[in-house]
């Protein structure tokens, strides 16, 4: 009976030992699967800015991987994908190309034109897009547009990328067993 009591215990010990190798060596693969799938889903314009703001915790006690990000609201020129320009009306310079505003897409495959939006300065020296109507003629610093914080992305990408990560973890938890 010892000899089978010995061997429960060092199964146990063998499972708890891959469970943490698995666990704490696998924080930056979850990483990069939940920047893929908020890059994929939402048309930052670069992937090293999603992966700037998202962070990881390891509590190697608890075997936990917990994943956040701070719930800051990204400015709308993170998303734009080109300039448009039209013609000038000006009857003194009739050929001058004028900027027409952006093609932008919040949604990764669903552009849209924006129309009458300009970059500015803003007061702490970063660069803002901003919106003027057709016949607003006012110089004040307008409202400017944001889009979805990266906090905000990762609550609505979570339930589709939690299958992905358990299904990791299970691949890499049994390789080590």
């Amino acid at each position: 009976m010892s000899k089978l009591t010995t061997q429960v215990r060092d199964l146990k010990l063998t499972a708890k030992i891959a469970l943490e190798k698995t666990v704490l060596g696998s924080s930056e693969q979850v990483k990069s699967q939940v920047v893929s799938a908020i890059h994929d889903r939402y048309a930052f314009s670069e992937r090293s800015y999603i992966e700037d703001r998202i962070d990881l915790k390891v509590d190697p006690n608890l075997l936990e991987i917990t994943v956040f990000a701070r719930h800051r609201i990204s400015n709308a020129i993170n998303f734009i994908q080109d300039t448009v320009y039209r013609n000038s009306v000006n009857p003194r310079t009739p050929n001058k190309l004028v900027l027409s505003g952006y093609i932008g897409e919040f949604l990764r495959g669903k552009q849209s034109h924006w129309k009458g939006a300009f970059i500015f300065v803003g007061k702490s020296n970063n660069s803002l897009l901003a919106y003027r109507n057709k016949g607003e003629t006012t110089r004040d610093i307008p409202n400017v547009s944001y889009g979805p914080s990266i906090a905000g992305s990762l609550a609505v990408v979570s339930d589709q990328v939690e299958p992905l990560v358990i299904q990791m973890l299970t691949k890499k938890y049994n390789k080590l067993l």
